[in-house]
């Protein structure tokens, strides 16, 4: 297969997190393996800044990445090499040509398909459910995102006008530039119409957003969007059930359409796969993140199986009794003491994760944080996430993070998954935390400098335990 020679900015995805992935299946009634033993596989892994990061933190488990681009695999390789992680590797190679390997027909636990399906012919995106279908494990589990109709009809207005305003034989990030400029250009001419009011926001969505991310989502060549039960349907052909979303809140109808949930379920009539159907038209979603497993699941997450899970979150506490205050900066009440402790645990602890088993507080707990969840104001993990803190001795940065500081591409990823901006002043501290002892590392920056810059990296969960 042909592929255009467009730069990619490959970034850490936290929905791909194996330990993320199984706590949605084990919520769905499904027995996935272990996280932090698995097998995964990434297809389209780009020079791996998703997988690698991975690798680094849950080296008991094996990763195997291939992407089209020899040059992003030689990149992310030496990466690797640099890192010294013995458990993951990368290739150059299309799906169509993966799956057809009669050698690689190892079986793996977790499969990760981002930024793919929407974006290649129709013989990758065939390929992409064989691969599924024939190297999944019998409890394995699969994420392919893409793009999504109705909601992306407006995007494609964007791309349609882009299209025809850049220069086809520009260098990929001049296109760029010029497809910004274009949409600022059109915006304020047309702000008083609907018409416009879609322009505007795309000039401005996309002007905050990496080039590369423009370059392929509305320059490249290809770009469709499905309807959700198109995709589901492909999926079933290949012996795959759908699951639930990459992120729990959005398969729920009380998160994507408020004020249209009880509609949603109306016109489903108790379907769950129309209802994400009706969800999809109803809140004009663009994108998804579908999870696949190889057995069929639940039809809805069962607060049961949190007994068995961590959870994260950054609860802050209010000036109101049993008020916290959660990321988006909303505030959630706890009904009653033993739930606010609970709170308090949680966001102490953060960016780190606490089991659950240990909040107590039985069916009503479980139920509670099932709930904040599915709003998007808590995390779950089958496995413990576990960070450093600004206090200890010798603080240490995670060490793709370092890495990344060291050099300077600007972002650098986190123990939860994320890319995080750094300054270059904050890059030279973080540059530094290799081992030495809290002393060394005052004589060099400054007590205030090192102090402030230790509480940023501890909020950003880039110290590593």
């Amino acid at each position: 297969m042909d592929y255009p020679n467009i730069p990619y900015t490959s970034l850490p995805f936290a929905y791909t997190q194996p330990g993320a992935l199984a706590a949605l299946a084990m919520l769905y009634g499904l027995s996935p393996s272990p996280a932090d033993k698995a097998a995964v596989l990434e297809l389209g892994c780009a020079s791996g800044g998703n997988i690698i990061p991975l690798a680094a933190r849950f080296q008991g488990a094996t990763f195997v990445g291939f992407d089209i681009s020899s040059e992003d695999i030689a990149l992310g390789s030496k990466r690797i090499q640099a890192l010294g992680l013995p458990n993951v590797s990368l290739e150059a190679a299309d799906a169509v040509e993966f799956a057809e390997r009669a050698q690689n027909r190892q079986r793996f636990d977790y499969i990760i398909c981002h930024g793919l399906l929407s974006w290649a012919p129709e013989p990758v995106r065939r390929a992409v459910f064989r691969i599924c279908s024939e190297q999944l494990s019998d409890n394995g589990v699969a994420v392919v995102s893409f793009n999504v109709r109705p909601g992306w009809h407006a995007q494609h207005i964007i791309r349609d006008i882009v299209m025809r305003g850049v220069d086809p034989a520009a260098q990929p990030f001049v296109r760029a530039e010029q497809a910004v400029a274009l949409l600022r250009k059109l915006a304020p001419k047309l702000a008083s119409s609907p018409y416009g009011m879609i322009i505007q926001q795309g000039a401005e969505r996309l002007a905050a957003l990496p080039p590369s991310y423009l370059l392929w989502e509305h320059l490249a060549p290809i770009n469709e969007a499905f309807f959700f039960d198109d995709v589901v349907r492909d999926a079933g052909s290949h012996g795959l059930h759908y699951v639930t979303e990459g992120e729990l809140a959005m398969a729920a109808a009380e998160s994507m359409a408020p004020q249209a949930a009880d509609l949603v379920r109306e016109l489903s009539g108790g379907d769950r796969l129309m209802a994400q159907s009706w969800l999809d038209a109803i809140s004009g979603r663009i994108f998804r993140r579908a999870v696949f497993a190889k057995r069929p699941s639940g039809e809805a997450p069962s607060a049961g199986a949190l007994k068995h899970l961590h959870v994260l979150g950054a609860l802050q506490p209010t000036d109101s009794r049993r008020a916290y205050r959660i990321e988006s900066g909303h505030v959630v009440n706890a009904p009653d003491d033993a739930i606010a402790r609970a709170f308090a645990e949680i966001g102490e602890a953060f960016p780190a994760s606490v089991p659950i088993a240990r909040l107590g507080g039985g069916g009503t707990m479980a139920a509670i944080l099932l709930q904040l969840a599915q709003a998007g104001a808590l995390r779950l993990s089958s496995v413990p996430v576990v960070v450093g803190r600004q206090t200890d001795s010798a603080p240490r940065a995670f060490n793709v993070s370092r890495l990344e500081a060291a050099q300077r591409q600007g972002w650098v990823t986190t123990l939860l998954h994320r890319s995080c901006n750094l300054t270059p002043d904050l890059a030279d501290v973080l540059i530094a935390l290799d081992g030495k002892d809290r002393k060394t590392l005052s004589a060099i920056f400054g007590e205030a400098r090192l102090g402030a810059a230790l509480a940023q990296f501890e909020r950003e969960a880039l110290l590593a335990p």
